[in-house]
């Protein structure tokens, strides 16, 4: 197990928005419960993958402080399992945006709400709206003898993302350009296809032609594009 206090000492901008007490009070909860960055220090002192985590983690904690600064009440969310994913891949996509040179502000706000970044690129003004989407499920199918059992993918359908899709880009503006960044866990790179369809977009399958779906309205008049990221940390 890693000590509390090595992750303080070592990690202090992970100590700043995760102190001590709270390390101490997630490490008494169930796996099913515990927090995603408290689980790293479940494993092993020298589990490199749960090192790696913790490095990675620090690091948007760290290069984004600037960008942060004015936002500290929606970062300290960051705390709360279930806003955990959201708000880390907020970082994530701000840390790339931050390595490419843009000039870009959290929580802007557009149109009497607040969109997830904005990035400034000469004079225009480009709205990114961050998702997250985690792989599909296994659908037990058969089993065989008492131990091995056969699954399958159950992959989701073009229209599942479309409806997500559309609720999602309404947050962007209707007047500047918008991104829609979808953060994906690798077990959703099956899936990627129907990502696409859910945004309108075809493929082309030798002399047959799949269309994608009508993206609606709505993502055609503020999605101008997708960014599809994937973090294997």
């Amino acid at each position: 197990m890693i000590p509390i206090s090595r992750v303080i000492d070592k990690y202090p901008n992970i100590a700043d928005f995760f102190p001590k007490e709270w390390f101490e009070s997630e490490l008494k909860k169930g796996d099913e419960d515990i927090h995603l960055l408290a689980k790293q220090l479940t494993f092993k002192e020298n589990d490199e993958s749960s090192l790696v985590y913790l490095e990675h983690v620090e690091r948007c904690l760290d290069e984004l402080k600037n960008e942060i600064r004015g936002h500290e009440n929606h970062f300290r969310k960051l705390v709360h399992k279930q806003r955990y994913h959201g708000i880390l891949a907020e970082l994530e996509i701000g840390l790339m945006y931050k390595s490419m040179g843009f000039e870009f502000e959290f929580e802007p706000p557009v149109q009497n709400r607040f969109s997830d970044i904005k990035i400034t690129n000469a004079e225009t003004e480009i709205f990114t709206e961050v998702s997250i989407r985690k792989g599909p499920s296994f659908k037990e199918k058969e089993k065989i003898g008492n131990n091995c059992t056969i699954s399958e993918f159950e992959i989701r359908s073009s229209q599942k993302f479309k409806s997500k899709i559309i609720k999602e880009s309404s947050q962007l503006s209707n007047i500047h350009p918008g991104i829609f960044a979808l953060v994906i866990d690798p077990s959703s790179i099956p899936e990627i296809e129907s990502i696409m369809s859910g945004f309108g977009f075809g493929r082309l399958w030798g002399k047959h032609i799949q269309l994608g779906l009508d993206p609606s309205k709505t993502v055609k008049e503020r999605v101008s594009g997708l960014l599809i990221y994937c973090n294997y940390t």
